[in-house]
């Protein structure tokens, strides 16, 4: 064979054969298309004032109007069959713009808030001005792993809070053993010096008193953690009576008006009804819990000042309240102020006693009594301490 006859002319029906060999392969490209579970569409790329700006759908399968819900779309925009897509996600049609002009192919997920779907598409340019688009709905998927993200969010939040809760005990149980220990050393110290001394009237007088206020320290604390155990355990339970309001007020102002003299300190008590009209339903005992709780802790963290204390009626509720020129809580800690075991994690707050269970008693005696309670507050500035509850005179409908 020459080189001659390798470079012999075509016979006539090579071309008629190119021809059928280009349809055949239409055919069986457009059979595989219309076969696709994935959406296809071949787009053009419209110019206005020499920019790109939409694509013109051209071309599409059935996978595309099944994916999309989408129908008559051929012929139209991307924008007409998407109203506000380019204000939505005006990424999406910067994608077509960016693979048509750069012939690079790019593959994508994105959320179409028109359809409220997701999406994962792959983008390629056949050829100049034109773009294919090959897309498959993912939705479900999506869905699944904002679920899982979701679930994985709240398994670690739930591990951190019990990591936190294990931290604030371990805090809380090195924090009480000081507390007995302080007055127990007290109560032992004082009592060998009252058996093995010769002490005056007023020596005496100055242990006896020393030792009783370190038994009420303790007492306190006791009677403390027994509530949190009953808290806890759900056996606490709600004894109703006849409670005179403004009388049990009386009585508080007049047990704190010695310890707040002492420390040169205002106690002012104000009643916001009637004393026949103060008279309500409720449980007494833990009313005076909670308000002698939220005033030793306005007497624990106010060195000046005053401290004012009493309640307003609102409607169907007394909305009592506690407000100290004291320290203040930091804004990070209103939130978890009535957390359990907390108490407030600051030089200025740390010299003083106590064990962080006071304002959790308070918000659960609160809350079982049919209230709620909340604080304001500025650091440096005092506190503002408020609960509510339910204006229930005897006789009255619950």
């Amino acid at each position: 064979m020459t080189k001659h006859q390798l470079s012999c002319p075509e016979p006539k029906n090579a071309s008629m054969s190119k021809k059928q060999g280009s349809i055949v392969f239409e055919t069986h490209h457009r059979k595989i298309i219309e076969g696709m579970r994935s959406g296809y569409a071949y787009c053009r790329m419209v110019i206005e004032d020499g920019q790109p700006v939409d694509f013109i759908h051209e071309e599409i399968n059935d996978g595309y109007e099944q994916l999309t819900g989408l129908r008559n779309v051929v012929g139209r925009s991307i924008s007409e069959v998407l109203p506000g897509i380019s204000e939505s996600n005006p990424e999406f049609l910067a994608k077509h713009i960016r693979v048509v002009e750069s012939g690079i192919p790019d593959h994508f997920e994105i959320f179409l808030k028109e359809l409220n779907k997701w999406y994962s598409s792959s983008l390629y340019s056949p050829k100049k001005g034109y773009s294919v688009a090959i897309f498959d709905d993912i939705t479900d998927r999506k869905l699944a792993e904002n679920q899982l993200k979701l679930q994985l969010s709240e398994l670690t939040a739930a591990k951190e809070k019990v990591e936190e809760n294990d931290r604030l005990k371990t805090e809380f149980l090195a924090h009480i053993s000081h507390e007995i220990r302080s007055p127990m050393t007290g109560i032992i110290g004082f009592s060998e010096l009252l058996k093995t001394r010769l002490l005056s009237s007023e020596e005496q007088v100055e242990y006896i008193d020393l030792i009783h206020r370190s038994g009420q320290r303790l007492l306190h604390l006791i009677n403390d953690l027994g509530n949190i155990s009953c808290i806890e355990s759900g056996e606490l339970r709600v004894q109703i009576s006849e409670t005179p309001v403004n009388e049990l007020l009386r009585e508080l102002n007049a047990f704190f008006k010695h310890e707040a003299k002492t420390k040169g300190i205002g106690l002012h008590c104000t009643v916001g009804l009637p004393d026949g009209a103060s008279i309500i339903t409720t449980d007494s005992a833990k009313l005076i819990q909670i308000l002698t709780n939220l005033i030793q802790n306005a007497l624990k963290f106010t060195s000046s000042g005053s401290i004012d204390f009493g309640y307003s009626r609102k409607d169907l509720f007394l909305e009592f309240y506690v407000i100290d020129s004291g320290i203040g809580i930091p804004f990070d800690m209103r939130e978890r102020i009535f957390d359990r075991f907390l108490q407030v994690q600051d030089s200025s707050v740390r010299k003083y006693e106590g064990y962080g269970l006071g304002l959790s008693i308070s918000k659960a005696f609160v809350e079982m009594l049919g209230g709620a309670i909340r604080v304001e507050s500025v650091k440096d500035c005092g506190s503002r301490f408020f609960f509510t509850l339910p204006y229930n005179p005897p006789g009255s409908e619950d």
